[in-house]
């Protein structure tokens, strides 16, 4: 991508960052002809666009190489942090994601994704230029960043750490309600058959602090503890997190449930970020003139604290895509969650790797937070992923198969740069890359009004 701003032409560069993201995007967004092949091909028009063609088009109009590149570099990180903020997330992730080893780690946990992808895109300018200067900045810097990173990483060994065991039920013959399906759930299954297949997987399992059900395993709320599923952990005397199809007064909700080891209700959590077309149909006057669309919208919760599963442990619930938005775990650990848990519904996705891409996401979370995140599919990725202690990423159920997972999470208070700092990085970013634009184009025009002084004085 940064080879294309050395083009001989701009029209050159403008075609070449287009194709780039139509690539990039093309693969990273494969799994959406889910949802209809012109939603997919839309996507990716208009990501490519807006992430690759846009940085590129303004940068390339800058006439010093140095100064392009610099430019483009916070233009592109910049306008990624905007377009995270919007209601996909921010898909792009996968960038610092391919190998999450010590040095990645390090550089999420100090400013997340978007500082990460900073960083990659400035160790390719030092590559492109082979300056001894460049490399001795880049030096610096990293030795400066690999310090900051040090810091969380001893602080897991001199804290003190509570273990939770947790137990993960993936019901794979279950397939998890579909969007198109919400609204109709009541018949899309039959409610006996999900009793049997999950109390016949809650049966003799290991001792454990916590059961996690995954996203929509539950039709509908039950109505007294002894009702399924909350007499399931009244059976195991642990508490129970469920996700469910809430409905309220006759308003739909995406939901949690955590009932105690009484069967007792102790806390519900409504997902806030819903799915575009998903959860809802944006525009739906005018959609519905075009479309097919469902009937029904979900409604939005409201509540935003973790919940409390015992004494030491509060659990920060995402339930689906939510883990995509680094802010939604951001906001839970400065609330004080020491654990994150994603619940999720991919089943409709069918193909194996958009789960392990999406548990991949999850893993970014925990990283940022520095807190350990525990993701329920109902037919995966089901997992646990530690960014600092030796539980570094435990999948003990396939993908598609029917089971369960007890693993131990160690809880540790850790608080890392960017979560104490997350909110203002990416602003400074931006603010950065729009200085770094006007001073281009300031310097352009400079330039030509001395190639203009000069062509006068040759004259």
């Amino acid at each position: 991508m940064l080879l294309t701003l050395f083009a001989p032409t701009y029209k050159l560069t403008v075609t070449l960052a287009f194709l780039s993201g139509l690539l990039f995007f093309g693969c990273l967004l494969y799994w959406m002809p889910v949802f209809g092949v012109v939603p997919y091909i839309a996507a990716v028009i208009v990501a490519a666009l807006l992430c690759f063609t846009l940085p590129a088009s303004i940068a390339r109009a800058i006439k010093d190489e140095k100064m392009r590149l610099v430019t483009f570099i916070f233009l592109f990180t910049a306008i990624e942090w905007l377009r995270g903020l919007g209601v996909y997330g921010f898909p792009a992730a996968e960038l610092g994601g391919g190998n999450i080893n010590a040095l990645s780690k390090a550089l999420i946990s100090i400013g997340g994704v978007n500082f990460y992808t900073l960083f990659i895109f400035f160790v390719s300018l030092g590559l492109i230029f082979l300056s001894t200067k460049y490399f001795r900045w880049l030096i610096r810097i990293t030795l400066l960043l690999l310090l900051m990173s040090i810091l969380p990483l001893l602080n897991t060994n001199n804290t003190k750490k509570t273990a939770i065991t947790v137990t993960l039920v993936q019901p794979a013959d279950l397939q998890g309600i579909k969007p198109e399906d919400i609204g109709n759930y009541y018949n899309f299954y039959n409610d006996k058959t999900r009793e049997q297949i999950i109390t016949e997987l809650l049966i003799d399992i290991p001792k454990t602090d916590l059961i996690i059900l995954p996203e929509t395993a539950i039709s509908e709320p039950p109505r007294t503890r002894y009702a399924f599923p909350n007499h399931l952990a009244r059976l195991n005397r642990a508490p129970l997190l469920y996700g469910v199809m809430d409905n309220i007064n006759g308003t739909e909700y995406n939901g949690v449930f955590l009932v105690d080891e009484h069967g007792e209700l102790t806390g519900k959590y409504h997902k806030r970020q819903l799915l575009p077309f998903g959860e809802f149909v944006p525009l739906r006057e005018i959609v519905s003139q075009y479309f097919t669309v469902r009937s029904i919208d979900l409604a939005r919760g409201k509540v935003k604290k973790p919940l409390q599963i015992n004494d030491y442990v509060n659990a920060g619930i995402l339930i689906c895509y939510e883990s995509l938005f680094p802010n939604i775990s951001r906001n839970y650990v400065n609330s004080g969650a020491n654990l994150l848990v994603c619940v999720t519904n991919d089943a409709w996705f069918g193909a194996d790797t958009a789960l392990n891409q999406h548990f991949h996401i999850a893993k970014q979370r925990s990283i940022e937070s520095g807190v350990p995140i525990v993701q329920v599919g109902n037919t995966g990725v089901s997992g646990v992923f530690d960014a600092y202690n030796k539980y570094n990423n435990v999948q003990n159920l396939a993908i598609n198969e029917s089971g369960t997972a007890t693993s131990t999470v160690l809880i540790s208070p850790i608080k890392t740069a960017y979560v104490a700092l997350g909110w203002l990085i990416s602003p400074i970013v931006a603010i950065i890359a729009i200085f770094l634009v006007v001073v281009g184009f300031l310097q352009n025009k400079r330039e030509a009004n001395e190639e203009l002084l000069k062509a006068e004085n040759n004259e």
